[in-house]
């Protein structure tokens, strides 16, 4: 899952969390919910960048966010318990196993 609202080779920070999906969670729930979440939340977060929902091994997930600094990544993370459809997905996610970290790029 992308928003192609800018280029990717402009971004300086990202919000980036691994976790798991709750047993009777589809793939396409969470999908659905991902997209739901990106075009009623991030589209319209100053710094935004790209958002992507990355599939690992062994019911794995990851969740990129990419912005235009790490300060803009760590205030969508704030403002993000206000939204409904960021609540939504945020249901589907396995309690405690959301691992989040903010990044700078250096590079």
């Amino acid at each position: 899952m992308q928003n192609t609202t800018g280029a990717t080779d402009n971004f300086q920070g990202c919000e980036f969390s691994m976790f798991r999906a709750k047993a009777d969670v589809s793939d396409e729930q969470l999908i659905a919910a991902c997209l739901k979440m990106e075009k009623e939340f991030l589209s319209s977060e100053e710094g935004f960048i790209r958002h992507s929902l990355l599939k690992g091994d062994s019911g794995s997930w990851a969740d990129v966010v990419f912005t235009k600094s790490k300060e803009d990544a760590e205030r969508i993370c704030r403002n993000f318990m206000g939204n409904s459809a960021c609540l939504e997905y945020l249901q589907l996610i396995e309690e405690g196993s959301a691992n989040l970290t903010f990044w700078s790029c250096v590079k």
